[in-house]
């Protein structure tokens, strides 16, 4: 959870589903943590998040880059075409394309 300063009294709060390190990530170790949620290519849209409700992003199609994995903190997460960082899966529907 984010907390964003608005003004000098007044602070909102913000869940972020997005999990981003600064810790490269390699196709090797996306092969060898793959999950079955999604595939390269799958298309998914976000749900229940922040980010969702993001008018850029309210219902729009996404791409999966890459497979589902489990990151370093054991959290299923999967990079989406034009998105920065990798998405956390449970916040993520498949859509027939």
């Amino acid at each position: 959870m984010i907390a964003l300063k608005i003004s000098h009294n007044t602070a909102i709060t913000y869940t972020n589903c997005c999990v981003q390190y600064f810790i490269m990530t390699t196709d090797n170790y996306i092969n060898e943590n793959k999950t079955a949620t999604f595939k390269k290519g799958d298309t998914v849209v976000m749900h229940s998040c922040g980010e969702a409700h993001f008018p850029k992003y309210k219902g729009k199609i996404w791409t999966c880059q890459t497979d589902s994995y489990l990151d370093r903190g054991n959290q299923e997460v999967v990079f989406l075409e034009g998105f920065s960082g990798c998405f956390s899966a449970k916040y993520l529907q498949s859509v027939q394309s």
